[in-house]
């Protein structure tokens, strides 16, 4: 059960999510808008989905971080998309009921070093080198990947690489990472 102040969190973050949603996708349905917004984000759309329909939100500093850029979305009112991003979108209206896109993470394993080995459900494989990004001085949520014990931890769910901390690497940034990084990304 919610308790009444947990409620009121989510229900604002609801509104200012929905707000996005609606710049960036006018007038789509909401699970479009959950893949566009998610796509904006970096987090997964089922996630966001959740986000906009008030079952759930952030916590803590990602909230913070999420709603800031969220509300960064709608002081700019106008984002602007690039013909990639459309592309991308235009793919996952295309798609048959049952298949993934081709950026989805579908093996993760953690190795030495924290870097993650993937492989797409295209059947691309390459690597996610996060050695330096977890232990920066910026780290931001990266930080909760430092001890080795949370980092081999990483999951994939709805096609993203999460972590039970709630750090999520969303899968279309890895697979754009990986493809133009010659086989490895390194955030």
């Amino acid at each position: 059960m919610t308790s009444d102040l947990r409620r009121v969190e989510i229900d604002d973050f609801t509104k200012v999510a929905q707000y996005a949603a609606d710049l960036l996708a006018p007038g789509q349905p909401g699970r479009l808008q959950a893949v566009v917004l998610g796509e904006h984000l970096g987090a997964p759309h089922s996630t966001v989905e959740k986000w906009l329909f008030g079952v759930a939100a952030p916590r803590g500093l990602a909230a913070v971080t999420i709603k800031s850029r969220l509300e960064s979305i709608a002081l700019d009112g106008d984002p602007a998309y690039g013909e990639e991003c459309e592309t991308a979108h235009q793919h996952i209206l295309d798609l048959a009921p049952g298949e993934v896109p081709p950026w989805h993470v579908i093996s993760v394993r953690a190795m030495p070093g924290f870097i993650l080995r993937v492989r797409f459900a295209d059947g691309r494989e390459g690597s996610v080198d996060l050695s330096t990004k977890v232990k920066s001085v910026d780290a931001g949520p990266y930080a909760a990947l430092l001890p080795a014990m949370e980092f081999i931890r990483a999951a994939i769910s709805d096609g993203d690489i999460t972590w039970p901390s709630g750090v999520v690497l969303a899968a279309r940034t890895i697979y754009d990472g990986v493809v133009t990084g010659n086989g490895t990304w390194r955030p």
